[in-house]
């Protein structure tokens, strides 16, 4: 009551208290108290903002939202006195009561700190994006994590060695892999461990002719160490590298040819177009496609002969004696013609049928052929 009667100047730190119970702000009062904030001192503190009346009251008492309706309750006693209103941030909008003690310019001041969050964590998760996309950038971190899933520069570090029977030899540096079939290691050094694993396509692979499980080989070895693994096919062949780049790509080949290849490398499923293709052209209904980037290498029997078709060429090929071919060639079966030829010719009753544009590859000793001779030579001696 008596402080109605007075200018704000004059009032009492117990008039102080008073006036912060009628605008919601009684469970302050004690500490104003205790800082000893009179009208006087309330006047100076709030004349220097929101930031000079947080100072002013004892430390972490007000919130920035609270020192802000302090100032504008403040500024109505002003006008009540005829006194030059209380100092406001530039950055204040005009204020409006909306009847219910919450104000307008609260909501726009929540809204701008919502709007900054968004704006932090927009910051925050470019970042962390970065450091997973350039994991080397970020310091201290382990050189063997950072690497872990590094494929292998076959250019300069694969080496193809021998003459009717190839062996493939590796050079690894810490944290680079190699992806093989199971079974295809000849000898590795003892920093390097190997993981078993489907790869997300194993019931796929195991259609292809190929075990269900593939082998990636990791180096684990010290910082500015290699040593070498060696892979060679389980039965005399030749090792066809081939970059699956520079074919779109995208290669088809026949089932179980795949010896091993860099991790970016994946082995699907790829059908015959035809019941006829599938059941006559040597190859089987399923076919091994290689997607992505990198090298593969494949398995072939006798001399290898790359051939590149151009458009609308058509190249007929005994049955079995196709390796694999680029995803643009188109592949068929071909009857061949005349009863005389067909059963007696030595080449069967169909062919298959390539036609470009498109690189393909051949060997000279398919391995049923080859397993049908030793079959015959087995029955003769027997």
């Amino acid at each position: 009551e008596a402080m109605t009667n007075k200018v704000v100047e004059e009032w009492t730190t117990d008039d102080v208290a008073s006036w912060l119970n009628t605008i919601g702000l009684g469970h302050k009062a004690t500490s104003f108290s205790d800082s000893s904030i009179d009208g006087a001192a309330l006047l100076k503190a709030c004349n220097s903002g929101t930031t000079g009346l947080m100072d002013a009251v004892a430390p972490s008492s007000l919130s920035n939202l609270q020192a802000k309706k302090i100032l504008r309750a403040m500024e109505k006693e002003k006008q009540k006195s005829h006194i030059s209103p209380v100092a406001a941030p530039l950055s204040e909008a005009p204020t409006r009561d909306t009847g219910d003690g919450n104000l307008e310019v609260e909501n726009q001041a929540l809204k701008k700190t919502l709007s900054e969050m968004k704006s932090t964590m927009s910051t925050l998760q470019a970042e962390l994006a970065t450091l997973k996309l350039n994991p080397s950038s970020s310091s201290g971190s382990n050189p063997t994590e950072t690497q872990q899933h590094r494929s292998v520069n076959f250019c300069t570090k694969a080496v193809i060695s021998g003459n009717q029977t190839h062996i493939l030899t590796v050079t690894l540096s810490p944290g680079e892999r190699v992806r093989a079939e199971p079974g295809s290691m000849m000898h590795m050094s003892s920093w390097i461990n190997f993981e078993t694993k489907t790869g997300g396509q194993g019931f796929s692979r195991m259609l292809t002719g190929q075990r269900m499980f593939l082998t990636e080989f990791i180096y684990s070895g010290p910082a500015g160490t290699a040593d070498t693994i060696a892979f060679a096919a389980d039965f005399p062949a030749q090792i066809v590298p081939v970059m699956v780049d520079d074919h779109g790509g995208n290669i088809i080949c026949q089932k179980g040819s795949l010896l091993c290849s860099a991790i970016t490398v994946d082995c699907r499923v790829e059908f015959t177009q035809s019941f006829m293709t599938g059941f006559f052209g040597g190859e089987g209904f399923i076919l091994q496609g290689l997607r992505g980037s990198g090298y593969a290498f494949l398995v072939a029997r006798g001399v290898v002969v790359k051939r590149t078709l151009g458009p609308g060429e058509r190249l007929r090929v005994a049955t079995g004696s196709l390796v694999g071919f680029e995803g643009r060639v188109k592949y068929d079966v071909e009857m061949l013609r005349g009863i005389t030829n067909a059963f007696f010719g030595g080449e069967g009753l169909f062919v298959t049928t390539l036609t470009g544009p498109g690189v393909i590859w051949l060997e000279s000793q398919p391995l049923d052929r080859l397993m049908a001779q030793v079959a015959d030579r087995v029955k003769q001696s027997l």
